[in-house]
């Protein structure tokens, strides 16, 4: 009786397997393609993110690459890198980016002798400082507009040879000068004019000052 049970257990777990191993199989199958199908999706979304990255990267390379000096600078300044400095000749404060020149004290103090024509100012204190040595040997950054008055030292330092060429220059014109009128008549005659204009103009003014003293005398005799 055992026996004849075990046999019919053994043969409906046959036919149970016999009906169910092809559903089985293609449960197995799609199984093992959804856990491939996951594999590549995951390595897909990895290699997105990393084609992500790079692009990112990329882009705030080339993002460098297309600003300007000055707007770099306003970066720098903005993040605290850098700071505005000031300008040796106008005073004003500026970007790194537009103090292109760099001088020395002893040349900004000449180009404001030469501008003030001597006369003292403002500035005179401060030129003061900054014209003694060793100081007027130090350099001082000079902004895009007030470069252009250093292109000529001359203009500013004239040397000694230059001093000397203008003062030659100057004698021969007028000398020049001299002989053309010499040899022209109506230049001669209206340098006469002139000079008599000066001189009835400077004899009327002085009649005029003489005037009140010479009233204050008769009141005083009167």
């Amino acid at each position: 009786m055992l026996t004849f049970f075990t046999a019919l257990l053994l043969l409906k777990k046959k036919i149970i397997c016999y009906l169910l191993g092809p559903l089985t199989v293609r449960y197995g199958a799609q199984v093992t393609r959804m856990q491939s199908l996951g594999r590549d999706l995951a390595v897909a979304f990895d290699n997105l993110k990393d084609i992500q990255k790079r692009e990112n990267q990329s882009d705030r390379e080339m993002r460098q690459f297309r600003l300007t000096d000055v707007q770099k600078a306003q970066i720098a300044e903005d993040l605290g890198v850098q700071k505005k400095k000031q300008c040796g000749c106008c005073m004003l404060s500026f970007s790194m980016v537009n103090l292109p020149l760099r001088v020395s004290n002893k040349a900004v103090v000449d180009n404001r002798v030469n501008w003030s024509g001597g006369k003292r100012g403002w500035w005179s204190k401060m030129d003061e400082k900054l014209g003694h040595m060793p100081r007027c040997y130090s350099d001082t950054y000079v902004c895009n507009f007030c470069a252009q008055f250093f292109v000529d030292q001359d203009h500013y330092r004239p040397s000694f040879e230059k001093i000397q060429y203008e003062i030659r220059r100057e004698e021969f014109f007028d000398r020049k000068r001299e002989e053309q009128q010499y040899w022209d008549p109506l230049l001669m005659v209206e340098k006469d004019r002139t000079e008599q204009a000066l001189l009835e103009k400077e004899k009327k003014e002085q009649e005029v000052l003489e005037e009140p003293s010479a009233d204050i005398t008769a009141s005083t005799s009167g």
